[in-house]
């Protein structure tokens, strides 16, 4: 889009489903949004650094593909993944001790395939889920107290939409606040205005969950016409 105007996957090189189209033309594209809303601050970066090559006549136009480009998303991606650890680490740290926190993240570095998508095929998107994921869990586990709830719930539903937006099936995370909701609203006490407080809280977290996730939901309808990606 940023380049040729369109969102459209069938003129981009070497694309691997250029031969499938969906019912509105478009190439199937079975990626979600999340990667590269995170990426695009870097992206824009490199873009600019490629920019002004080509104007001193060090490099010419390359659309994206341009070494610029790639280092600069690399990058953003060892960010996040840094980003994503200590995240992680803040978590452990506030219910364990720090040089068992500290430990726990460097295994689960070393023993996962994240040191491969950091620095050898950082440009996919296990780097969004692992951050998204370290940060809706700080989120959850640092829960305020009451008065600030709504504020929490607004960043809580939003991260969960990015979450979503990383990888499909994370979705599932949801089930932590919405299980939170069914104990409160059975749990509350039966004061009016506690109850109304918490109405207005939940309508406000939905609204920002919609408002997120409605990014993703735009793209479905350009290129599979629904709200959904039903296109085998």
């Amino acid at each position: 889009f940023f380049f040729d105007g369109d969102i459209d996957f069938l003129n981009e090189r070497n694309y691997a489903y250029y031969f499938h189209l969906t019912r509105t033309e478009y190439a199937l594209n079975l990626w979600p949004c999340g990667p590269a809303l995170l990426w695009a601050p870097f992206f824009l970066v490199g873009e600019l650094v490629e920019k002004i090559l080509v104007y001193f006549e060090m490099s010419q136009k390359t659309y994206g593909y341009g070494w610029s480009h790639l280092i600069s998303t690399g990058l953003g991606t060892l960010f996040y993944v840094f980003c994503g650890f200590l995240l992680l680490y803040k978590t452990l740290s506030s219910m364990f001790s720090k040089r068992a926190a500290l430990w726990s993240c460097w295994t689960l570095f070393l023993s996962s395939p994240l040191p491969y998508f950091t620095f050898i095929r950082s440009r996919m998107g296990h780097f969004a889920e692992f951050f998204t994921l370290s940060l809706i869990l700080y989120i959850w586990i640092h829960r305020p107290k009451s008065e600030n709830s709504t504020s929490w719930g607004l960043c809580l539903r939003c991260v969960l939409a990015l979450v979503g937006m990383s990888r499909y099936t994370n979705i599932i995370m949801g089930i932590f606040p919405i299980t939170a909701f069914f104990l409160i609203i059975y749990f509350i006490p039966k004061q009016s205005e506690n109850l109304e407080t918490f109405i207005k809280a939940c309508g406000a977290v939905l609204f920002a969950f919609l408002v997120t996730i409605s990014i993703q939901v735009f793209i479905w309808m350009i290129l599979y016409g629904n709200f959904y990606p039903d296109d085998p």
